[in-house]
């Protein structure tokens, strides 16, 4: 068994997005899959392992 250990990070980005809709769970989901699926081949490139992909979002509701 080998005793190297692996550097964990969040990595975190951050995207405004405008709707006149909320995100439904189908765009959620397929946000999620996409970005996870692109950060495992990047991954693959540069050498890393993607543990996590999650969606979290902040609302900031329109004044009316």
């Amino acid at each position: 068994m080998s005793s190297v250990q692996a550097i964990t990070e969040d990595l975190k980005f951050s995207v405004r997005v405008a709707s006149f809709y909320e995100f439904g769970d189908d765009a959620k989901k397929d946000i999620v899959l996409r970005v996870g699926e692109l950060m495992e081949e990047i991954g693959k490139k540069h050498d890393f392992l993607v543990w996590r992909t999650q969606f979290e979002t902040t609302s900031m509701e329109k004044n009316t």
